[in-house]
């Protein structure tokens, strides 16, 4: 199977610790890398528009405090 995937974005965190965010095959994917030892996550398209939706509604919360 071909797979596509978009530029990875890399999150560096405490000891060492590094995230790899990007789209591949219409999910969003996750890699954790900690010690020498990674774990790899996925977000559904539902997920991901559950996840917009929170943040739609977080920023419109945002304007009416301004």
């Amino acid at each position: 199977m071909d797979s596509v995937q978009t530029q990875t974005i890399s999150i560096k965190g405490n000891d060492d610790a590094v995230a790899y965010i990007d789209f591949c095959d219409g999910d969003l994917c996750v890699s954790v890398v900690v010690e020498g030892k990674q774990a790899d996550f996925h977000f559904e398209p539902v997920t991901l528009k559950m996840f917009a939706y929170a943040y739609k509604l977080h920023c419109e919360e945002l304007k009416k405090g301004k």
